[in-house]
């Protein structure tokens, strides 16, 4: 599935001719990256792991309407999308990203009124009838809103945690633990990664939408997730790494600059800096899992990483 959907997105947004690599490094890379195994390995990542099926879904039967028009694939991508929705609300991220795959659509590709009007009505619907849901099942819970300054500030810091989680995703070497806080977690690798980032998408922006769509879903889906209404729990609220399962998809898109940067080398070259990396990030990966063989070593890992966190011990 992420194979379908990133080799669509590559060739309709970003370098046709690079649409099957991109598809077939992205899935691979998805598959064995260390960032992603929290979500893989335990159990409290099961629904991240639901959110990225039926978000992928919904976006492919998107993509599938605007190519076609067919009025049963736009139902499907709505049906998907309230699916998402109610696995996890980051879902919402959906219509922000199908917005942006619709009105970044080619020239070619471009929407009639109706349909543009189509397409806002039933996602505006859909988010709408989401909510009414939700309010209903949670309209008895405990607990009222948090004031606007609280939010502004927990957003603040819920885009520290983003350069952390970038980091992640860029470098696994580096600062993967199983329940790591806001100040346990490295920053360092998180700003390199932020660098890198600029780079490929200064390489790729010209030529390719698809970047920019990858920094929003990488934003979309991550950012609401880290958002903490208690200020004064900030510092040790838990940036799992399970949190940026769906989210690390939108990453995989940097592939089609980076893949356009490698091809100033020969073949050969190519070939080995790719295996060398696949073989690193398999062996991480593979030491990485043996923090989850059983729940000893699970919790031994979070108290040698974030020994000030209630929760490890």
């Amino acid at each position: 599935l992420i194979k379908d959907v990133l080799t669509i997105v590559a060739k309709k947004y970003g370098q046709p001719n690079l649409a099957a690599v991109v598809g077939k490094l992205g899935a691979t890379l998805f598959a064995i990256h260390t960032a992603l195994t929290f979500a893989v390995a335990w159990i409290m990542g099961r629904n991240e792991m639901w959110l990225a099926c039926f978000s992928l879904l919904s976006v492919r039967q998107l993509l599938n309407w605007m190519d076609s028009g067919e009025p049963k694939a736009l139902a499907f991508a709505l049906i998907f999308y309230l699916a998402a929705f109610f696995t996890k609300e980051s879902a919402l991220a959906i219509l922000i990203v199908g917005g942006a795959f619709y009105f970044a659509a080619p020239a070619s590709s471009s929407q009639s009124r109706r349909k543009t009007n189509l397409f806002v009505t039933s996602f505006a619907a859909a988010a709408a009838f989401g909510f009414l849901i939700r309010a209903q099942l949670f309209s008895g819970a405990p607990g009222s809103a948090p004031p606007f300054e609280v939010l502004l500030h927990s957003l603040a810091q819920a885009w520290q945690g983003a350069v952390v989680m970038l980091g992640k995703a860029f470098f696994p070497v580096s600062g993967l633990s199983n329940l790591p806080t806001r100040l346990d977690a490295p920053m360092w690798p998180g700003v390199l990664a932020v660098t890198l980032a600029i780079g490929l998408t200064a390489i790729g922006w010209r030529r390719s939408r698809a970047v920019a769509i990858g920094w929003l879903w990488f934003l979309a889906f991550l950012v609401p997730s880290l958002l903490h209404p208690n200020p004064g729990l900030a510092d040790v609220f838990v940036l799992r790494e399970d949190r940026m399962y769906t989210a690390s998809i939108g990453l995989l898109l940097f592939i089609i600059p980076a893949v356009e940067w490698a091809g100033r080398f020969s073949l050969r070259s190519q070939w080995a800096a790719l295996l060398a990396a696949f073989e690193l990030v398999t062996a991480l990966t593979a030491r990485r899992t043996t923090d989850f063989r059983d729940s000893l070593a699970f919790y031994s890992n979070a108290v040698a990483a974030s020994p000030r966190l209630p929760a490890a011990h």
